[in-house]
């Protein structure tokens, strides 16, 4: 049976006292098994729904082969019930995750704001975007009739993406496993970043 590999942060020679060595582990071990939690946000769109989960939970699960005590749960994606209020969910949802995944495919207005808010409060963001979903978004205004200046502006933000948005690593995807590769990259760089 193969062992499980464990995070190597800590060093021996660190340590001046058994006593601290001992309580640095156990910080260590309660650090590592705390849930994280991933939320995302995206335009509805029921497709590119579906390939964030797989995508997400396929990540999740190679990583928890790799180390056992990692926990990682996705927020479940516009699954919000009608009768609570949606925008307070998503907020609370925001709130309590340690991940945001931001796509900014169709630069829809509320994925922005959900971006703002995670940024506010110094989430791990991670901005992405399915040059198919973007190219289709792109489509959809040049067949628009009597194209008028503020639907080529629009078209053009499309094209070259918020100026907030240009100065962060955004990375794009084509399929499934060019998007797991990017969040496997961020949910260990995650990892590395916050469990010292």
């Amino acid at each position: 049976m193969e062992q499980k590999k464990t995070l190597n942060i800590f060093k021996i020679e660190h340590f001046e006292k058994f006593s601290d060595l001992y309580e640095s582990f156990i910080r260590y071990i309660e650090e590592v098994g705390k849930t994280r939690y991933i939320f995302v946000a995206m335009e509805f769109n029921q497709k590119y729904i579906d390939i964030y989960k797989s995508a997400i939970n396929n990540v999740i699960h190679r990583i928890k082969g790799e180390n056992d005590l990692l926990n990682f749960k996705l927020t479940p994606i516009m699954e919000q019930k009608s009768d609570v209020n949606i925008p307070q969910q998503i907020f609370d949802d925001i709130k309590n995750s340690h991940i945001v995944i931001v796509d900014i495919s169709t630069n829809n207005a509320n994925v922005f704001f959900e971006y703002g808010y995670a940024k506010g409060l110094g989430r791990h963001i991670v901005l992405a975007y399915s040059k198919e979903w973007h190219e289709i978004t792109l489509d959809e205004f040049s067949g628009i009739a009597n194209n008028q200046p503020h639907l080529s502006k629009i078209k053009k933000d499309l094209e070259n993406k918020s100026f907030d948005i240009r100065t962060n690593n955004c990375q794009s995807w084509t399929n499934q496993n060019d998007l797991e590769k990017i969040l496997e990259q961020e949910f260990k760089g995650y990892i590395r970043h916050t469990i010292k």
